[in-house]
């Protein structure tokens, strides 16, 4: 099967925030098409009434949805990885129908964003970070923080995250262990490796579409956390909570 996707430039979408929906979409279909051309089976536009058989799917449950585009994926999931100078500890994974449903606009998408849910798309934490978090808990106990983590990894680095096997460490020695960048202080390895040990999958649900004017389109997503990294969630819910209660309380200096 054949598939094409214009570019927004092609297409006149009316205001920037349309055209950046509709980038998302396809700049998605495309990749998959050109990366693995056989496993898109169908891809189905669809408006107003006709959208109905995908409403369950979808957060708003339908309410005020415009348009859907629907692809069909011959395979039950689908991964993509994410290149390593990106520096996510994250890979893209699709289900075997990804959906996209833009919502009626607002008036003024500087007051309210345009509106854009999605089925079947979610940013996967690496399995690695998600083994290597539970083994440092385990070793670490009571004393696992910031500053333990970095001492550990440092030490057991090519033991555990050895270069050839571990994109975490690819990614973390595309920062701190190329000789022709400048020093970087111990502070910045320490969050770097704290802020990837920290990531947990995402469901994304929503993508929030603001027209900034000259600013351009500032685009937020909302999402929700997958099952088996809930209790997780919950434990950063809960530290994120205690700082900002702190913060308030201690001022800027905190």
């Amino acid at each position: 099967m054949e598939v094409q996707a214009s570019t927004p430039r092609c297409i006149r979408l009316g205001p920037d925030a349309w055209k950046a929906a509709f980038s998302i979409a396809a700049s998605l279909l495309r990749g998959v098409h050109q990366h693995l051309p056989r496993v898109v089976r169908s891809a189905e536009f669809a408006e107003g009434a006709d959208c109905q058989p995908h409403y369950s799917k979808l957060p708003s449950r339908g309410k005020d949805v415009l348009a859907t585009l629907c692809v069909k994926l011959s395979q039950k999931e689908v991964y993509g990885e994410i290149a390593t100078r990106s520096r996510i500890g994250a890979c893209l994974r699709l289900g075997d129908e990804v959906i996209f449903a833009v919502i009626r606009p607002p008036p003024d998408l500087a007051k309210a964003p345009l509106l854009m849910e999605v089925h079947g798309f979610d940013f996967l934490v690496l399995p690695e970070i998600t083994k290597l978090r539970r083994h440092l808990k385990q070793v670490l106990g009571s004393d696992y923080s910031r500053k333990s983590t970095t001492v550990w990894y440092e030490k057991h680095k090519d033991e555990f995250c050895p270069l050839q096997d571990s994109k975490l460490r690819r990614i973390l020695a595309s920062i701190f262990e190329q000789h022709s960048l400048i020093m970087l202080p111990e502070w910045a390895l320490s969050r770097t490796i704290w802020g990837m040990l920290n990531i947990f999958t995402q469901s994304y649900r929503t993508f929030e579409f603001w027209d900034e004017g000259r600013s351009g389109i500032r685009l937020t997503v909302r999402g929700t956390s997958m099952p088996e990294d809930e209790e997780y969630r919950q434990q950063l819910v809960c530290i994120v909570h205690g700082f900002a209660l702190r913060f308030h309380a201690g001022g800027a200096q905190t």
